[in-house]
């Protein structure tokens, strides 16, 4: 297997990391090239322009969630729309149809997820969820925190994006506060920038 490391760069940024891609191909030869970033995307050392595809980190029970939202999806809700947009059809002057604009729409919202999810399910990375205890902060941990600023503790597990539910004590390991505790330790502090300003975190437990 050959493995490239692709350190990516801003053209006007005098060399500031923007990310790094392992790309996969054959022979077990590690090289290394410039990306220089452009308006219209990334171009290799050869002036090729390239596609970089972010993978998507997930939990392998996320990943089956989203395969079976893309697969009613399919099965139930398209074919339930199609129909629905017949029958309104049938009833004449779709100018003033409102059922027919309405299922449409719902048309438009149907297809547009469907596309999300086959392009999220496309780029998904599943993460094992290691359940043994860690020093530090990882995904899949879940993490007690005491807010600083406002007096009181929260207690939030790190899962991907399309994992996140705050209210329901998940929150992306993309957000803000997910980033700051990546990698953090008990009793390390952390800064984060909310719209609310500036909020001060300690770490007290790594579940």
């Amino acid at each position: 297997m050959k493995t490239c490391t692709y350190s990516i760069y801003r053209s006007n940024s005098r060399k500031q990391p923007l990310k790094h891609l392992l790309l996969s191909g054959d022979n077990h030869v590690s090289c290394k090239a410039f990306l220089k970033y452009e308006p219209d995307g990334y171009y290799g050392s050869f002036g090729r322009r390239l596609f970089i595809m972010e993978r998507i980190p997930i939990t392998r029970e996320g990943l089956d969630r989203l395969k079976k939202e893309l697969e009613h999806i399919k099965r139930v809700e398209r074919p339930r729309n199609v129909r629905a947009i017949e029958e309104a059809r049938a009833h004449g002057d779709l100018s003033e149809n409102a059922e027919y604009h309405a299922a449409k729409e719902r048309q438009s919202f149907i297809e547009g997820r469907l596309t999300e999810l086959e392009s999220v399910i496309g780029r998904a990375e599943v993460i094992e969820v290691n359940s043994s205890a860690t020093d530090r902060v990882v995904f899949g941990k879940t993490v007690l925190i005491y807010n600083i600023t406002t007096d009181e503790e929260i207690k939030y597990q790190l899962l991907g994006p399309y994992e996140s539910e705050p209210e329901n004590g998940r929150i992306s390991v993309h957000s803000p506060l997910g980033q700051a505790l990546i990698g953090r330790e008990v009793g390390d502090e952390i800064k984060v920038k909310t719209p609310g300003g500036i909020q001060e975190f300690e770490i007290l437990e790594i579940i």
